[in-house]
Order: structure tokens, then C-alpha cells, then sequence
């Protein structure tokens, strides 16, 4: 892996900063409201949906509406005097926010990992005090050696890694050449869906697994056993699924928080997804910087 620029990762992180405190909806309000209200029938849009992702940043790091509609009033004053929305219609247009990520125009390498996220309302003592269960919530990513997020599956703790993983490798199979797992995706299944889109599986062998037989595993395992787990780890690029899977849950939990506090679970996988949106977008930015 190449050596990281450190002066220039400082820079990045120094922009992430100017991207939680940038009202770019402001230049943009007229044509972004002209264009929503073309065709709507009943009551026009009065506000941009720019200015509800900005808003969504924001919720993303916990901060409640109520506090969202302070800060936007605090704004307005600062700068132009622009009508703020009153809490609850930002809840709404942030709740109709189209979380998506952006997509590849290529193929290339990619990771699938999963990782859990608490429910604000959890704990021991609701546990024991009313005798509920509060689990937590389980969200498999797809991320490419570059830190993106691709897509994301949230679910309860139910939720199987290994099926999931297989759904999004038949999902974006035309944008992944090599797919990095870890040893709980080492099955038959998993390989067979790599062959059939001309995938190279990545996948950490397990330790007694069984090197006799013609089919795509069986191959693996062979290799896998040719030589020692540093050698493969090299030969084969596995240490890249740290940027693509897990480095991605590090980073997010650091800067975005792992905890949820709204109440209704559909609420809860709203907001969990919004911080991977969050995290997703303050990484285009520092790109770009």
C-alpha cells in the first residue's frame, strides 16, 4: 500500500470542518425551489432540499431537530435573512432524503463487512427494570480499497452477514473484480456466486478447511494452504479490505457515534443509514480538497 501524505491527510480533516459549517443551499435556494415546484400540484416548496442535507449533517451527529432549528436561526441572523423551518418540517424533509451513494463507472476492488450500532434506548437497567430487550442494530457494508461506501444493508442483529454479502455481490457484481471477505464468508455459496459474475474471490480461508475437490473453493483452499498466511495476505492484496470494510465502521464510529436515539426502529435504521450518508459525503469533500 502506498506511504500515506500526512500533510495532506491533515489538510482533508481540516476541510471536514468547513463542510459542517458551509450554507451552500443559500446561493443555490431560487433555482433548487423553481425546480421542485415544476409540475407540483398543491402547496409550492418553500425550502430547498439542500438545505435539509445540511440539516441532516448535523442529525447525523446527534444533534436533535429542535437544536437544527436554533442553529439555523443563529444562521439567518449571521448571514442573509432567510425564513428557517420550524422543527418538525425539518424532521419530515430530512426523513424523505434520498440516501444514495454514488456508484463506480468501473470495476475494482471491493469489500463486504459488517458491524453493529446501538439504539439510544437500550441498556441494562431497561433491561432489567422491564424485562425488554434492547439489541442492537447490524448494518453489512460494500466499500471499495478507497474508503467508499458503495451500499449498506441495516437490519436487527438477526441480520446474516453471509447472505447479505451474497445479495449485494449479485447486486453490484458489474462493478466489483475482486471481493475481499473474511472467514465467515468462506462457503461454497459465496464462491460460486464470484465465478458466476467473474469475480476473484479474496476470501480468509478457514484453518481445517478440506483442499480436496474440483470446484472454485477447493482451488482457493489449495493455494490458500500452499504457503503461509503473511505470503497469502501479500500475494493476494487481503490487507486492502482494512480501507474497504472495516477502517470505513472505525472511521464513521469516531466521527459520526455508533449510538441512535430515536425510538421507532424504522426511525433507528433511518438514522443509522443517514451516518453513513453523512460519512460517505464529508469523504467527497475531502477528496476534493
Amino acid at each position: 500500500m502506498a506511504r500515506t501524505n500526512w500533510q495532506e491527510y491533515n489538510e482533508q480533516l481540516v476541510v471536514r470542518g468547513e463542510f459542517y459549517i458551509n450554507p451552500k443551499f443559500l446561493e443555490t435556494w431560487d433555482k433548487e425551489t423553481s425546480d421542485l415546484n415544476k409540475k407540483k400540484i398543491g402547496q409550492p416548496y418553500k425550502y430547498p432540499t439542500s438545505m435539509f442535507e445540511f440539516c441532516a449533517l448535523f442529525h447525523a451527529r446527534n444533534f436533535d431537530y429542535r437544536t437544527i432549528e436554533g442553529l439555523l436561526r443563529k444562521l439567518s441572523e449571521l448571514k442573509i435573512n432567510f425564513d428557517v423551518p420550524v422543527w418538525s418540517q425539518i424532521r419530515r424533509r430530512i426523513l424523505k432524503l434520498d440516501l444514495k451513494f454514488s456508484q463506480p463507472n468501473h470495476r475494482e476492488a471491493m469489500a463486504i463487512d459488517g458491524s453493529g450500532m446501538k439504539p439510544g434506548t437500550r441498556g441494562e437497567w431497561l433491561r432489567e427494570k422491564w424485562k425488554v430487550k434492547r439489541g442492537w442494530i447490524k448494518v453489512v457494508l460494500l466499500g471499495d480499497i478507497n474508503g467508499n461506501i458503495i451500499d449498506i444493508v441495516v437490519g436487527t442483529e438477526t441480520l446474516s452477514e453471509p447472505e447479505t454479502a451474497r445479495q449485494l455481490t449479485e447486486k453490484h457484481h458489474d462493478k466489483i473484480s475482486d471481493l475481499l471477505l473474511d472467514g465467515a464468508h468462506d462457503t461454497n455459496e459465496t464462491f460460486e456466486i464470484c465465478k458466476k459474475h467473474n469475480i476473484n474471490p479474496i476470501i480468509k480461508i478457514r484453518s481445517n478447511a478440506n483442499p480436496h475437490g474440483l470446484n472454485t473453493r477447493a482451488q482457493k483452499v489449495k493455494y490458500y494452504q500452499s504457503m503461509d498466511h503473511k505470503s497469502w495476505v501479500r500475494e493476494t492484496g487481503y490487507g486492502y479490505r482494512w480501507p474497504a470494510s472495516e477502517g470505513i465502521f472505525s472511521s464513521l464510529k469516531r466521527v459520526f457515534g455508533e449510538i441512535t436515539l430515536a425510538k421507532k426502529v424504522e426511525n433507528q435504521f433511518f438514522d443509522v443509514k443517514l451516518k453513513f450518508w453523512a460519512h460517505q459525503r464529508v469523504l467527497q469533500l475531502r477528496q476534493q480538497a
